[in-house]
């Protein structure tokens, strides 16, 4: 799924088109309704997994936000799978696009 700038794609081995698609859509949604930027997320995300001990607390709360993003596209992915699957989230575009830094309000 591709919004301003950015696309978010997920990714689960055996997954069909509809299936990820579910996915997408339900990652989005966890970013849109905590009204917050999923690059910051996943910025968060991977400079917790870096060094854990340096991190602020809004960075944490950030990072906990994409692995819920995670968890909700793994959720709606994979529902009604027997076995349990890995679902990965990744996003794509340039974080520093003048789409991407657009007054969008995230708030």
């Amino acid at each position: 799924m591709q919004e301003f700038g950015m696309e978010l794609k997920v990714f689960a081995e055996g997954a069909t088109d509809e299936e990820i698609a579910r996915g997408e859509a339900a990652a989005w949604a966890v970013f849109e309704n905590a009204r917050v930027n999923p690059w910051a997320a996943a910025h968060a995300e991977f400079k917790q997994e870096g060094d854990w001990e340096s991190i602020t607390e809004d960075e944490g709360r950030l990072a906990d936000l994409w692995r819920v993003a995670g968890y909700e596209a793994d959720r709606a992915c994979c529902a009604g799978w027997p076995k349990p699957t890995q679902v990965n989230l990744m996003l794509v575009g340039d974080p520093y696009s003048d789409i991407a830094l657009a007054d969008i309000d995230w708030r």
